[in-house]
């Protein structure tokens, strides 16, 4: 039986409206009795919070005390730059959501929202490890049961070979506890597997990596490993892992309407959908990024997950649904204590 878990949710910043965070939230408490959610907004009226949600369904969550609704006071624009939401929006649905993991009142946080803003009252509200400068994005993209994570995915951009170092050591912490791998496998990303291909911060990454014998180092790696690689842990900078997140995504949606659009429009088509039903399901849950949104920050000292802020009703739900995986196997602390134990020098 699942341990009881509470997410501290924010559902003002995503692109499609709170109407598919609500509805996500509902999906999720459906199917986990364990879990308690406090969503922010920005309406007061319980009537006007949850827009397409049955009343029936609202008033008997609302009733069991696994559904919590709190009002903020503002909300953080998509274009909200970074030190203008710090300054303004410290009462934004977001930065209360993250101020109930800092005060443990919840195991984890989820928020849709502006990712610069993310950032920065992540780290201020729920704190760094001492150890690490930035958090980083991760994610596991592998296909199949491979396991293999990549960071970062956007949270920093323009990084020094001592940046994407500490990157290596928070992957291989993380994937370590959670995966209980000894000495994860750990690549760089770069644009040729030789030793003299990459740029300076690659290259000086690469030594530092190398010089850290704790580390379980494997060399680069080009791009097609992010999907496809025995890599434990690949490492690259904010922008290019980014860009290769969201291309490998919409390839992931063009292939899945290509298949859709081959099985429809002919008089076999029925029989062949219904044949291939259970093959074309596995296949869709492997690669359909909704089924797999979601992107942790991590080297922070509690769990917060980052959704795509397009994502759908299914696809906010898989992001809920890890952030109670990873808050339920304490991973934000295993990972601290992983760093507490290594021979950090960065």
């Amino acid at each position: 039986m699942a341990a009881n878990c509470t997410i501290a949710v924010d559902a003002m910043g995503g692109d499609r409206g709170p109407g598919v965070v609500y509805q996500a939230i509902v999906d999720v408490l459906e199917t986990d009795p364990a879990l308690k959610i406090i969503v922010f907004n920005q309406t007061v009226a319980q009537s006007a919070v949850m827009p397409g949600i049955a009343d029936a369904d609202l008033k008997a969550l609302l009733a069991d005390g696994r559904l919590e609704v709190r009002h903020s006071a503002s909300v953080i624009d998509k274009s909200d730059k970074p030190t203008y939401a710090y300054k303004h929006r410290a009462d934004s649905s977001m930065a209360d959501a993250l101020r109930c993991v800092a005060a443990q009142e919840a195991q984890a946080c989820v928020t849709p929202g502006n990712t610069g803003a993310l950032l920065v009252f992540a780290k201020a509200l729920v704190g760094t490890h001492t150890s690490i400068e930035r958090p980083a994005f991760i994610k596991r993209l592998q296909l199949g049961s491979a396991i293999s994570y990549v960071l970062d995915l956007g949270a920093n951009v323009d990084c020094r070979g001592e940046r994407l170092f500490q990157f290596a050591v928070m992957g291989s912490a993380l994937v370590s506890a959670l995966h209980d791998i000894e000495r994860p496998q750990i690549a760089l990303l770069n644009i040729g597997s030789e030793d003299i291909k990459g740029n300076e911060q690659v290259r000086l990454a690469a030594r530092l990596i190398e010089e850290a014998k704790w580390l379980n180092y494997r060399g680069f790696v080009e791009g097609g490993a992010l999907f496809n690689s025995d890599a434990n842990v690949i490492v690259c900078d904010g922008f290019v892992g980014n860009a290769a997140l969201k291309a490998g995504e919409e390839v992931a949606r063009q292939i899945l309407k290509q298949v859709d659009a081959m099985l429809t429009g002919h008089w076999w088509s029925f029989f062949v959908r219904r044949l291939s039903r259970p093959l074309f399901a596995r296949i869709r849950l492997g690669i359909d990024p909704d089924h797999n949104n979601g992107a942790s920050l991590v080297g922070l000292l509690g769990t917060v997950v980052k959704s795509h802020g397009a994502a759908d009703r299914r696809g906010f739900a898989a992001a809920l649904r890890q952030a109670a995986s990873e808050a339920r196997s304490e991973v934000a602390l295993r990972v601290c204590r992983e760093l507490d134990s290594i021979a950090f020098n960065a």
